[in-house]
């Protein structure tokens, strides 16, 4: 293994320790919508996936985030605090 492969490795999983795996993306046209908000048809960010080889966790994570943090200060009302 390379340094700079090692410099970008994912900690391992935090249920059981085992190797993880990323830069995976959930199949197109999934993304966070708001459930208050129905009628929104554009995600307010899509989604990238995190998978333990161990255990089989998956973790997903805001691939924008900086939008998402947006729309929630925009539109609280949509959100459960």
């Amino acid at each position: 293994m390379d340094t700079q492969h090692r410099a970008r490795s994912i900690p391992p999983c935090e249920t059981c320790g085992g190797p993880r795996v990323g830069n995976l993306r959930i199949t197109p046209g999934v993304g966070v919508h708001p459930s208050k908000q129905p009628h929104v048809f554009r995600p307010m960010s899509f989604l990238n996936a995190v998978a333990c080889l161990n255990c089989g966790e998956l973790r997903l994570y805001a691939r924008d985030l900086p939008s998402l943090r947006q729309l929630t200060q925009e539109h609280p009302e949509w959100f459960t605090w």
